[in-house]
């Protein structure tokens, strides 16, 4: 079973100072760049990367049947006015045009990372390329190859960064074979984009009763994977859950492999993630769990691990109470316990006293067909983005608050395009940035708010949670008075306390620079 999750969305937040002290707002200053013609064929694919003087975004031109994608490298300052665009021409490997893969910044040098599925050599090849400041490429290199004589096509090719950016792995999942080992391999580049190490690695597990569903490397170069284990009935005691979560831990310099079985025994884990403290040299794992299904939540749990001892130093469960579940729920449910359902995991960010931060959201997909009476089927999805659960962790484990921030987003056939937030880590608070209904002010019933159906007519909010725990939100523009919707999932962090805003104005586009003061 192969279950890739790309892990550019989940923070490397290290620097976060939450502590259970009173604090003071801070205020939210914007300021707009210029507007970008953009071409209606033309989007945002996202934010590469930033340094001290300004950032980097991708733009993808959509292709047709004579022609296909195209892309350009796009430079702002940190004003937020664009410097250059410079188109990438894709290079070729034996007259083939390449795939791009990803562009990364890694310490201030931007990489480029295309693929090529060759058929006739039976070989899916990865490819790295240096690109200048100002979009030039250097020659092209193969960084990585995978071969096979039948479906290549399940394989696949990924590339993260490690937090301080100095470490880059090259990741690959070899074919699938449901009656074979789970087997894949990586390279773990450094910050001269040389290979350090690699390692081929066969599990002891079948293709079939395992997936991978999280990857990391640590700025030592140290390679996590988190996988997801079916239990056989002979495996698991009466009433346990179906499925166990497995990370293993592959050292530099070290053959062993070291294993960690993270279960809760009949309880269901339902949503994990992990993240990696290098200061203290702990592994930090957490999410919620369930006992009936993946799709519940009942509470959550926050596993600290040594690296070297490779002990569980910490453990914790916490079973949402019934003043939280009231939350979301009338109050009859809330004292049967019932769950909640359908949250994913965004982010865990590691305080600097030792604690953490968990934040998710729900999310899901409704489906639904019509026929007309002259026969012809209409299939409509409803994208739900509704509310955000944040769990503040002390460094013994124990669960100091949960609360959540209300919303409520509901669109049609467009995947969510203004939904979801954007997350800015201030100082002393969290600070979400999403698009609301205007109705939906400081002071509002939390199980009563408004249906956010209209970016167009609705506000730019920021909701910000501090250290108590405590929300208090504000508008930070009313979206038909600016012209301007923001798209909160192509929003990224800039410094300290700043956050790069990325807004549609009908067909340009426009950054500015939300700044904490």
């Amino acid at each position: 079973m192969k279950n890739f999750i790309g892990l550019f969305g989940l923070a490397f937040i290290l620097g976060m100072s939450i502590c259970n002290q009173p604090v003071q707002a801070q205020s939210p200053d914007i300021k707009w760049g210029e507007v970008i013609k953009a071409s209606s064929k033309s989007h945002l694919s996202y934010i590469i990367g930033s340094d001290d003087q300004g950032f980097y975004a991708l733009r993808t031109r959509s292709g047709n049947l004579l022609r296909s994608e195209e892309y350009s490298i796009e430079r702002f300052n940190s004003s937020m006015n664009m410097e250059f665009s410079k188109e990438i021409e894709l290079p070729e490997y034996k007259g083939d045009k390449v795939s791009l893969e990803r562009i990364m910044l890694a310490q201030d040098q931007l990489v480029l990372f295309t693929s090529l599925l060759d058929k006739r050599n039976n070989q899916y090849l990865a490819f790295l390329n240096q690109v200048s400041p100002d979009g030039a490429l250097s020659k092209m290199r193969t960084v990585d190859q995978i071969e096979g004589e039948k479906k290549l096509k399940t394989a696949g090719f990924n590339f993260t960064m490690s937090a301080d950016q100095s470490k880059i792995l090259v990741y690959h999942d070899n074919p699938y074979d449901k009656r074979g080992e789970e087997s894949f391999a990586f390279k773990v580049l450094d910050n001269n984009l040389e290979e350090l190490w690699q390692r081929d690695v066969q599990l002891p597990y079948s293709d079939k009763e395992i997936g991978i569903s999280q990857y990391r490397v640590d700025n030592d170069g140290n390679i996590y994977v988190l996988a997801s284990r079916n239990l056989a009935k002979s495996e698991r005691e009466k009433g346990d859950a179906s499925h166990e979560y497995i990370l293993f831990n592959f050292k530099k310099g070290e053959e062993t492999l070291t294993e960690y079985n993270l279960n809760l025994g009949q309880q269901v884990i339902s949503e994990i993630t992990i993240n990696v403290d290098n200061e203290e040299g702990q592994i930090i794992c957490a999410g919620f769990y369930s006992e009936r299904s993946v799709a519940g939540l009942k509470g959550t749990f926050f596993l600290r691990i040594n690296r070297e001892s490779k002990e569980v130093e910490v453990q914790s469960v916490k079973e949402f109470d019934r003043d939280f579940l009231a939350l979301f729920m009338s109050e009859k449910r809330a004292k049967k316990g019932k769950e909640l359902y359908n949250y994913d995991l965004h982010n865990l960010i590691i305080r600097k006293d030792g604690g953490a931060v968990l934040v998710g959201e729900q999310y899901y997909v409704r489906v639904s067909t019509s026929t007309s009476s002259n026969g012809v089927t209409t299939t409509t999805y409803h994208y739900y983005y509704n509310d955000i659960i944040v769990v503040n962790i002390n460094p013994d484990g124990g669960i100091d608050w949960i609360n959540k921030v209300a919303k409520r987003q509901h669109s049609v056939n467009d995947g969510g395009y203004y939904s979801s937030y954007a997350l800015l880590v201030g100082d002393e608070s969290l600070h979400f940035i999403f698009n609301d209904h205007k109705k939906n002010q400081e002071n509002y019933d939390l199980k009563k708010i408004k249906v956010l159906n209209n970016p167009r007519k609705g506000i730019t909010t920021i909701a910000s949670l501090s250290a108590a725990g405590e929300v208090k939100k504000k508008p930070l523009f009313n979206i038909k008075d600016q012209d301007v919707i923001t798209r909160p999932k192509s929003c990224k962090s800039f410094g300290d306390n700043q956050l790069i805003l990325y807004g549609i104005r009908g067909r340009n586009t426009q950054f500015a620079l939300l700044s904490l003061e």
